[in-house]
């Protein structure tokens, strides 16, 4: 009965680990531009990490700063954010270690524990997480797939996300799996 156990838990361990291992990019990387460029993430492979750029074309006034559902209670909030967020400036560029991202598939990815940047004022923003996402959106006879781009922020103690819808076409990836 003991060698049984044994064998069931190094059996579930070894596919825990493989299956994790398949997990782990050997590279990342992919550009999420708009046709009129609005807001922009591309990433590339600089040095074992994965070094992305955030490029707001048109001034931090044009950068995404909520996604969903808005009211009219909502405005004190939203601006409250987005002088906040403004602090991100023009253009951010951050990095993860590979170790610390996961491919799920050829166009979804997870990266955690990005480090700190400066922002414009000199406070410290952490950046925690980035991830994409692929949604299908359907209309009658009309299907879209969208690609979203997450950025989880901490400013202050607190957490903020920069959220960004692409058209399918607008996101190129390319990656790799160990």
């Amino acid at each position: 009965m003991k060698t049984l156990s044994r064998i069931i838990f190094l059996t579930v361990a070894l596919v825990s680990i493989s299956g994790w291992a398949s997990l782990q990019p050997k590279s990342l990387e992919f550009a999420c531009v708009t046709q009129f460029p609005t807001t922009s993430f591309i990433a590339d492979m600089d040095n074992g990490r994965v070094k992305v750029n955030m490029i707001n074309h048109n001034g931090i006034k044009f950068m995404p700063i909520h996604s969903g559902l808005v009211t009219i209670n909502d405005l004190k909030i939203l601006t409250e954010r987005a002088e906040i967020l403004a602090n991100i400036g023009e253009q951010a560029q951050f990095f993860f270690d590979l170790e610390n991202c996961e491919l799920h598939d050829d166009t979804t990815f997870s990266c955690y524990r990005g480090g700190t940047i400066n922002g414009i004022d000199g406070k410290p923003i952490e950046i925690f997480a980035l991830s994409s996402s692929l949604h299908q959106l359907k209309f009658s006879d009309l299907v879209f797939n969208q690609t979203t781009i997450l950025m989880g922020l901490l400013i202050d103690q607190k957490t903020y996300y920069v959220q960004m819808e692409y058209q399918y076409d607008e996101c190129g990836f390319s990656t790799t799996r160990r």
